[in-house]
């Protein structure tokens, strides 16, 4: 349902959504995404804070998920 919902963030320059429903932080600040769906909404509330803040590489938070979606933390392979 994700990809066929219509997505609206109010204020506008606050943020947007991508087509796969991906919220894109664009500046700090408090608004409102509202998700529409075969005639049906619903609305919630955003707080966007930091977002110029540089955070530090962490090989937990940024190596570690390439490595799992590339399937190379699977541990030893023992032939036998």
């Amino acid at each position: 349902m994700t990809r066929e919902a219509k997505f609206f963030v109010e204020p506008t320059d606050l943020a947007s959504v991508s087509r796969t429903g991906l919220l894109v932080p664009r500046t700090d600040g408090r608004g409102v995404i509202r998700a529409e769906f075969k005639g049906q909404s619903v609305e919630i509330p955003v707080e966007i804070s930091e977002i110029s803040r540089t955070r530090p590489v962490s090989y937990r938070l940024d190596v570690v998920p390439v490595l799992s979606k590339a399937g190379c933390n699977m541990g030893r392979v023992t032939a036998t």
